[in-house]
């Protein structure tokens, strides 16, 4: 009896000592130099024990800071893989990221997107923070920013705005900014998302009722101060934005609007609209190529660019066309439009590069393998691609006509005009 008593005591010590020893252990380990708590937080997060990896991190906010963009990481996956994801570990995570954002060697841009998404999930907490955050990434990369942060940056931008007239040039100046990515990125698909396209739709329909204006209203508060050239450049471009917001055809605001479109009063941004918009009943090929010239971002100059090519087409320029399609697909390798719009181009002129009946079928072919290619570049345009291939096809010369003129399927055969490339026989 004794004999059982004592191995009950022998295993409750055990036990004891079983619970007590990565305690023990922990606070043997557990320095204060930067490298051992950053050693130990890896330790601890691989073991999936986050209640000491957030010790760990706390630690390290604490002694050093700077080094917080090393564990940038897997930081990060504490805001997913914690069970209790508290005020406090929210206050930790927002420390890493902008340790990870102010470091020149990490990616500056997607730490900006998690801080913004830390600080709209937490809103209560950080209060007035989030709209600069938001508004971070959105002015490193506007093309490149979630829709998820755009939405909300907008959302701030209302809510700030909302109920106040005076602020009606500030509101119409956050819409274009808003709206130009919107515009541009709808561009960028054959077929634009119905998320995005709702996203714009709401956008407008927001900016176009708490704007609050009418023709009549923007003439009587904006047409003698536009006349006598007396506003300021931010208010001639809330002026752009205004008479686009409130869509209406104001006559005499629009000559003077005119005048200023290429003018330091009229960003790039302006000018795009006014090209787009009923400034110009034909299409200025001038001012597409000084927009072309200038404009920096890849994705918007590619925009421009098939806006470019099809003007330079609709005046039969067909290898200037070619050539400004290739540049914006040299500019941004993973978008497969330019090589849609050059299939169609292609289509397009078959009719007068054809010199037989043969030739204007097999110029078809060609398009066909820049469909594959813009499907094959970019997941965006498989559905178009796929669709226009098998629509090309069938205008595609028959097994007959192929055998009549000595080829076979797998074949080369030239295709002359301003084309002047060899397509595959099918």
């Amino acid at each position: 009896m004794k004999s059982y008593s004592f191995q009950r005591v022998a295993l409750f010590l055990l036990g004891v000592l079983l619970v007590f020893m990565p305690v023990m252990s922990f606070a043997v380990q557990d320095k204060d130099d930067p490298e051992s708590l950053i050693q130990g937080f890896r330790s601890a997060w691989k073991r999936e024990n986050y209640g000491m990896a957030h010790h760990y991190l706390r630690k390290v906010v604490a002694s050093a800071p700077d080094r917080l963009y090393l564990i940038a990481g897997p930081a990060d996956s504490l805001l997913n893989a914690s069970a209790t994801f508290s005020g406090d570990v929210a206050d930790t995570l927002l420390l890493v990221y902008e340790s990870a954002i102010s470091h020149a060697g990490t990616s500056q841009f997607d730490w900006m997107v998690r801080r913004a998404v830390l600080l709209v999930n937490h809103r209560q907490r950080f209060g007035p923070r989030v709209e600069s955050a938001l508004y971070a990434p959105f002015q490193e990369d506007p093309m490149a920013c979630p829709e998820f942060i755009i939405e909300n940056l907008w959302d701030e931008w209302m809510w700030q705005f909302r109920g106040k007239k005076r602020d009606r040039e500030n509101l119409a100046l956050a819409w274009a900014e808003i709206d130009q990515v919107l515009e541009v990125r709808m561009a960028t698909f054959p077929r634009p998302p119905i998320g995005l396209s709702d996203l714009r739709s709401r956008v407008r329909y927001e900016a176009r009722k708490s704007v609050g204006m009418t023709c009549e209203g923007l003439d009587n508060a904006y047409l003698i101060p536009a006349m006598d050239n007396q506003l300021s450049p931010q208010q001639w471009q809330a002026l752009f934005a205004l008479v686009l917001l409130v869509d209406c055809q104001s006559f005499s605001l629009e000559n003077k609007l005119l005048e200023k479109v290429s003018g330091k009063e009229a960003g790039l941004a302006q000018q795009r609209w006014a090209l787009n918009s009923f400034f110009f009943a034909e299409d200025n090929l001038e001012l597409r190529e000084k927009l072309v010239r200038e404009e920096e971002n890849p994705l918007v100059r590619g925009v421009d660019m098939l806006a470019l090519a099809r003007l330079q087409a609709r005046g039969e320029e067909f290898s200037q066309a070619r050539e400004t399609l290739q540049e914006a697909a040299r500019l941004n390798p993973g978008w497969g439009m330019p090589w849609l719009e050059l299939a169609e181009l292609i289509v397009m002129s078959a009719p007068i590069c054809s010199f037989s009946e043969f030739d204007r079928k097999a110029i078809y072919w060609a398009a066909m393998e820049f469909c594959q290619k813009a499907r094959d570049l970019d997941p965006n345009c498989e559905q178009e691609g796929s669709e226009r291939v098998f629509e090309y096809s069938r205008s595609t010369p028959g097994r007959e006509e192929i055998l009549f003129k000595g080829l076979q399927p797998g074949d080369s055969y030239p295709i002359r005009c301003w084309i002047e490339m060899a397509v595959r026989v099918r």
